[in-house]
């Protein structure tokens, strides 16, 4: 690990509801860098998961900086900004969000079928990564005929197919049992050797992010723990 790819400097997000003010996130800095994988722990409410809304440009933090090589994100215009996430970033929910009326193979390839490739290049990566992450035999299927961790592969697919900097992954085995759950981790952690990819990973479960080359540790919006 050398260059940082990604840096968030005294990130606070506060949202105003009425006579309502909640500080979700208070003072965070941290950085991500090259070809590291990091998880990112913490309970229910402590912040995380607005925190990997703003890494992504989904969301805009009240105060700070989020720095991606050097250029603050957080500025861009909305369609700088769409265009970062389609060309740049790779995203995973804990729901896989898929298109039912699509294949397996037409779903990982969609970033691309979107950013205007070629349907027969965007196919040809969708089926290299899809083989890749051990669905090779399951291309023409379509969600409702896969299984629970099959989908979440499906989805893994297709945040890398435009070969990003960077995947962000929000509670992505929160719906699955804990075999299937480590199984999906597995597969990331081979993306992310394979490719070189980084990841950062929005988990509450200790066990499966203490299988990551770091952890850090939100509590009540702020940063406490950094192993």
């Amino acid at each position: 690990m050398s260059n940082v790819i990604l840096e968030v400097r005294n990130l606070t997000k506060i949202y105003d509801e009425g006579r309502i003010r909640t500080e979700v996130l208070r003072g965070i800095s941290m950085c991500v860098f090259d070809r590291e994988m990091v998880a990112v722990v913490g309970s229910s409410g402590s912040g995380k998961s607005t925190l990997l809304h703003i890494l992504g440009t989904l969301d805009r933090p009240t105060e700070g900086e989020v720095l991606y090589r050097g250029e603050d994100v957080a500025r861009w215009s909305a369609n700088r900004q769409a265009d970062f996430r389609n060309r740049r970033l790779g995203f995973i929910y804990q729901f896989h969000h898929l298109l039912n009326e699509f294949t397996a193979e037409e779903n990982a390839a969609m970033p691309l079928l979107i950013g205007g490739t070629p349907p027969g290049e965007a196919l040809a990566r969708s089926r290299e990564l899809l083989e890749a992450v051990g669905l090779g035999h399951r291309l023409s299927h379509r969600p409702a005929e896969l299984s629970g961790g099959e989908r979440q592969r499906v989805a893994i697919a297709r945040a890398l197919v435009n070969g990003p900097d960077l995947v962000l992954a929000d509670e992505p085995t929160g719906n699955l049992d804990f075999r299937t759950a480590e199984e999906i981790f597995g597969v990331m952690r081979k993306m992310h050797q394979d490719l070189g990819t980084s990841f950062v990973v929005v988990t509450h479960d200790r066990e499966l992010a203490a299988n990551f080359s770091r952890t850090i540790l939100i509590r009540d919006g702020r940063i406490c723990g950094n192993d």
